[in-house]
Order: structure tokens, then C-alpha cells, then sequence
């Protein structure tokens, strides 16, 4: 748990062209359904997300 508490988390794979795929990682939103990739939650908690 980071220091402010805790983020659903999602990975992404989506291949973009034969043997080529995009590795996305997202926050997910639980009371919208929605995953983002430009929210910034500086939970000081990136070496244990990575």
C-alpha cells in the first residue's frame, strides 16, 4: 500500500502490428469503469507497481 492508499491497477497488452504489441499500464476507476492512463496518483509506490 502506497501512501495514499490503494489504486486498482490494469495491464494492457494490444498488439499494434504483427509480432509488435503496446504494453499499457492503467489506473482503474472503480466508480466509473474507467481506465486511465494520464492520472497522476503519485503514491509513492512505483518500484512495487513496476
Amino acid at each position: 500500500m502506497g501512501k495514499r492508499g490503494v489504486f486498482d491497477k490494469v495491464v494492457e497488452f494490444i498488439q499494434v502490428a504483427p509480432d509488435i504489441h503496446h504494453l499499457g499500464l492503467l489506473d482503474h476507476d472503480p466508480l466509473t469503469q474507467k481506465f486511465s492512463d494520464i492520472s497522476v496518483t503519485d503514491n509513492g509506490d512505483m518500484p512495487e507497481v513496476f
